[in-house]
């Protein structure tokens, strides 16, 4: 017997905005690495500055100190691409799960006025537990009975 995964996990669309959720994620990635590249600049230039004040570039046999220098750089390489990386990636997921909670609601509370216009339905609107604007439906349902009750 092959194994479900959750119909709701593979129905659901995240991406219901793009202009939105790409204008709020995109500032928020440019942000990040621009800092993740002053943080490298800074560790990069003051290791540099320690290693030519100490005369070490000058010396022909590599000595303990400069072995551990260039094995520092290394590791400064790595962290920082390893972690922009890992910071990438959870960036890029949490913007479009955070900006799906509010473009989410917008995109059904749109549709739903759509149906209710064009005469399709007159049934109340709700939002999930976890999206955004719980009191926007409920402005939008207290109108919808007026209205209905006129």
């Amino acid at each position: 017997m092959k194994h479900q995964r959750p119909k709701y996990f593979w129905n659901r669309k995240y991406i219901i905005n793009p202009n939105f959720q790409f204008n709020l994620i995109i500032p928020c990635l440019v942000f990040t690495f621009f800092v993740f590249i002053t943080f490298y600049a800074v560790n990069y230039f003051y290791l540099w500055k320690f290693y030519c004040d100490h005369g070490l570039g000058a010396i022909q046999n590599e000595s303990n100190i400069e072995v551990i220098l260039k094995e520092y750089f290394f590791a400064l390489n790595i962290f920082f691409l390893s972690s922009g990386i890992l910071t990438l990636v959870l960036l890029i997921t949490g913007g479009i799960i955070f900006t799906h909670k509010v473009a989410g609601p917008m995109f059904r509370l749109k549709r739903h006025m759509l149906e209710v216009a064009s005469g399709k339905t007159q049934n109340q609107i709700y939002f999930r537990k976890s999206d955004h604007f719980h009191d926007i439906a409920d402005a939008y349902n207290e109108q919808l009975k007026y209205l209905i009750n006129r």
